[in-house]
């Protein structure tokens, strides 16, 4: 038999594995092995990323500090058999505020959990990442009392960038002009909107409730305004205000998204 030298032996040389950048909101985190994470986020190019942190729940471990929940995260992620892997993590938004307290917790987690849900199926919305960047920034610098105000606004944004923009401006049913003055309209979440009250009296088995100008006019701000010209609004004085939209928020995810966020639960009922 032939003897092969050291020198002529080949030598298998594996293959760097491919990476790529990207920049996350940090959604989720679950528990894998003994010290590892599946780390969920949203990226800037508007798709779920989920990835594996090797050793991310070891004392110390400096990757896993960098990929906290709400932080918005620059990571490096190479290409695994199944999952991705974070080879690099640097944070560039902590998000301190939205984890000072269970409240602020509360209104973060509605809008992560309101993420993850709609980017569950793949669906690209570039333009979700920098509003829920900003609507994080936004909930972690206001004070309690504000917190309802800010999330409302959050949540029907998300829900209105995805195509399900309640209808404020004219009746859902029958597209009449409601120009806000003194006729009266109603709510029908189910319809999509606000109803004329001709509409109502066609519907008479469903109880839809009046809905005053300044609610209207307000769910029309919380849609329309920036997260910044909000802020000044976000105090204590429009706490009731803020939570009536937020009920609303609440319900109009569960009836078009059949969704219930633990989140939005536990933040109107505190």
């Amino acid at each position: 038999m032939p003897i092969r030298s050291a020198a002529s032996a080949t030598v298998k040389v594996p293959e760097a594995m491919p990476s790529e950048a990207a920049t996350i909101i940090v959604l989720k985190k679950t528990k894998l092995g003994e010290t590892d994470l599946i780390v969920t986020g949203f990226s800037a190019a508007g798709r779920q990323v989920r990835a594996v942190a090797k050793g991310g729940r070891k004392p110390g471990s400096r990757t896993g500090a960098h990929l906290e929940l709400f932080c918005v995260s620059e990571v490096l992620l190479g290409k695994g058999r199944n999952l991705d892997v974070v080879s690099e993590a640097r944070i560039l938004d902590a998000n301190l505020g939205c984890r000072q307290d269970v409240e602020h917790s509360a209104a973060a987690g509605a809008v992560v959990e309101l993420l993850d849900k709609v980017s569950q199926d793949g669906t690209v919305e570039e333009r979700l990442f920098a509003m829920a960047r900003e609507a994080l920034r936004c909930i972690g610098s206001v004070e309690i009392g504000g917190l309802e105000l800010s999330c409302a606004a959050a949540l029907l944004k998300i829900a209105a960038q995805i195509g399900l923009c309640p209808e404020l401006g004219a009746c859902a049913v029958c597209g009449a002009t409601t120009d806000g003055g003194d006729t009266p309209v109603f709510l029908d979440i189910p319809q999509g909107g606000i109803i004329c009250q001709q509409c109502r009296h066609e519907h008479p088995y469903t109880q839809q409730p009046l809905i005053s100008k300044e609610l209207r006019l307000w769910l029309c701000n919380l849609l329309s305004l920036r997260f910044s010209d909000l802020e000044p609004y976000a105090t204590g004085k429009y706490q009731p205000l803020g939570r009536q939209c937020l009920q609303i928020a609440q319900q109009w995810l569960s009836c078009h998204l059949n969704l219930s966020l633990k989140s939005l639960d536990f933040l109107l009922t505190s």
